[in-house]
């Protein structure tokens, strides 16, 4: 990979923690990133949980905890000091983010959970135009899945993208036939690996809302439990809309899961299968996020 994306990003945080006291507009951070407005604020909350403009605000607030606690300076020479308007406007975040004013922080003294920066390290680059985010571990409660099951091998996928030809087909022709959805948009692959670690059981479906009521699934597809599970959650952000990723889109971000990860941490078991999941409501024509979801002891 070039990892232009990923210096983009790196150029983005870099200035944040630069402008901490001074801090810069959103359309300055995405001309320096070259990428949309949309994107950025996506990207962010992906990697860090809040949106650009909060994550930018959460990292003054989490700064201005030291000057607080440690100085006796008055809260609105601080609240200048980290980029705030209005005694108030800091006063609003501060409470927003923790639940209680800088004033009774001084008093009380609690411990705060802050928000660390963002590092280049936690970016890896992924493919052509993605980057990966630090694995999460996650708990999902247990879900019914219905979908359409095929035979896939290696060889197959990566000349003919198969898999991604698949998941098209099913959400452009097949979801429709599915009954209560959780949701329309959201795309699940469950990927069962069969003895030969060349070959994979694909099934392309979507979360049932409740246990299915018909003994039997609509023609063509099959109903499967996933149990109530842990899951190491692997995230890929692109510039690339989910339905136009190709396997070389996604081969690195393979590689880095079975090929690096799970080696170095033998205590994320291999279960034989795992989930990937794609949430089209969240996807532009320059933007995708592509989740995968091992299970672990």
């Amino acid at each position: 990979m070039n990892g232009h994306y990923r210096e983009n990003l790196t150029r983005v945080i870099d200035r944040i923690e630069r402008t901490l006291h001074s801090p810069v507009g959103l359309d300055e951070l995405a001309a320096e990133a070259c990428l949309s407005k949309y994107h950025l604020h996506r990207v962010f909350r992906a990697l860090t949980g809040f949106p650009l403009v909060e994550y930018a605000r959460a990292r003054r607030l989490s700064e201005s905890l030291n000057a607080l606690l440690a100085t006796e300076r008055s809260v609105l020479d601080i609240a200048l000091d980290f980029g705030f308007s209005h005694e108030q406007s800091y006063i609003r975040a501060f409470r927003s983010r923790w639940g209680l004013s800088p004033g009774e922080c001084r008093a009380i003294k609690p411990l705060l959970e802050v928000t660390p920066p963002l590092r280049a390290s936690d970016i890896v680059p992924v493919g052509d135009d993605g980057a990966l985010a630090r694995p999460r571990l996650v708990v999902r409660p247990a879900m019914f899945l219905c979908g359409a099951r095929h035979f896939i091998t290696d060889e197959e996928n990566a000349v003919r993208d198969t898999v991604s030809e698949v998941a098209n087909r099913f959400m452009t022709e097949t979801a429709a036939r599915i009954p209560e959805p959780v949701y329309r948009d959201r795309y699940v692959g469950y990927v069962e690996r069969c003895p030969d670690p060349n070959d994979n059981w694909y099934m392309a479906c979507a979360e049932l809302r409740k246990r299915p009521r018909a003994p039997s699934p609509p023609e063509g597809l099959e109903y499967r439990l996933v149990e109530s599970e842990a899951y190491r959650e692997f995230l890929l952000v692109s510039r690339v809309h989910p339905t136009n990723l190709l396997w070389r889109d996604v081969e690195s971000l393979y590689a880095t899961i079975f090929g690096d990860w799970i080696p170095r941490h033998p205590e994320d078991e291999i279960a034989g299968w795992h989930l990937e999941y794609v949430d089209l409501s969240t996807a532009r024509e320059d933007y995708g996020e592509f989740r995968v979801l091992v299970p672990v002891r």
